[in-house]
């Protein structure tokens, strides 16, 4: 076996056996000082690779390809090499026209919805996600199947899609299946108020005072309360009136969260 340097990032070793001579290239820095073979002009389905991406995530590694189509997109290197990405997402889309009722499924509608809302401006919802940056990774803006075998499929009918960092996007890792409940915790989770001199999160706040996390998040995001005054208002609990002196707008949700409406185990 015979060791060869093109360049200060690329090695290539030799390997003769026979009448037979094999060269594999690899770059000597990708990983840490580890060697990671070069897959430029490898073909994979109906993609060929036409060079190293700056992209990264963690220790993956993505490649510049190009579809048979004509269509380029950025692939991660473990997709390719194990055969998960095998085009652009064009046979993707084959595949789907061609599946018995595979665009009537709950967690196909999920996706095409996602992709609406964070790219078509007629879209009802765009001004709440796209407008403000929220994006849909390129994989999965053209791969339904790899969005499949990220989120999974819904638990419960009642389960819709949830960013976990509301600060990022729709992308591998951020995603996950969540009823109404969990989505509205998440979002107060994100919500960053000042309080005594320190911009911190609001959950945080709730939690160390001991207010529930939905009524203080709704108090301050829906009623426009400050914050001192939405976690120094008592929650009343089932079956107590309301003080005759009590602030204006307190009998009224979600800022008062009636005691009718609310369960006593909330603490309400």
């Amino acid at each position: 076996m015979m060791l060869s340097k093109a360049s200060s990032d690329l090695i290539t070793l030799s390997e003769s056996g026979g009448s037979s001579r094999r060269c594999l290239t690899f770059y000597s820095g990708a990983l840490r000082g580890k060697l990671m073979m070069d897959l430029t002009g490898h073909v994979y389905g109906r993609l060929t690779v036409l060079r190293l991406s700056d992209r990264r995530q963690g220790k993956n590694r993505y490649w510049h390809c190009v579809c048979s189509c004509g269509i380029e997109r950025e692939v991660g290197r473990g997709h390719l090499r194990d055969g998960h990405t095998q085009s652009c997402g064009c046979k993707n889309l084959e595949n789907i026209r061609s599946r018995n009722g595979a665009s009537s499924t709950s967690e196909y509608n999920s996706w095409k919805s996602m992709i609406a809302r964070c790219t078509n401006v007629k879209h009802d919802s765009y001004s709440n996600y796209g407008a403000k940056g929220v994006f849909v990774c390129a994989e999965w803006l053209v791969d339904y199947d790899a969005f499949l075998a990220c989120v999974g499929p819904k638990p419960t009918p009642s389960h819709s899609l949830d960013r976990k960092d509301n600060t990022k996007g729709y992308e591998v890792g951020n995603v996950r299946w969540s009823t109404k409940l969990e989505q509205t915790l998440n979002r107060a989770v994100t919500v960053m108020v000042d309080y005594q001199g320190i911009r911190q999160p609001l959950s945080q706040i709730a939690k160390q005072r001991g207010m529930p996390i939905g009524i203080v998040h709704d108090r301050v995001t829906k009623c426009g309360w400050p914050i001192e005054k939405a976690l120094s208002t008592p929650v009343l609990s089932r079956g107590q009136r309301m003080p005759v002196s009590a602030p204006l707008g307190l009998n009224t949700a979600p800022c008062g969260i009636p005691p009718v409406l609310r369960p006593s185990s909330a603490g309400i």
